[in-house]
């Protein structure tokens, strides 16, 4: 089964990954203001995809170091 990942109306494979892990170290180094996202998961025929998204007003997390 293919994984998909999708944000903006966007498609990137995610191969046999996790979506958290997908998340961190894909989409945010592309797209900061996704740091903090939740994804949704849906199956469409061969495809599961992760939808990746933000709530009105929701902050990232914030990197201490």
């Amino acid at each position: 089964m293919r994984r998909t990942a999708l944000y903006n109306n966007q498609r990137h494979d995610m191969d046999d990954v996790d979506p958290q892990l997908f998340l961190d170290e894909a989409l945010v180094p592309n797209y900061p203001d996704l740091r903090g996202a939740t994804w949704s998961e849906r199956t469409e025929g061969n495809e599961t995809i992760f939808e990746y998204f933000k709530r009105a007003g929701q902050k990232g997390d914030s990197l201490v170091g």
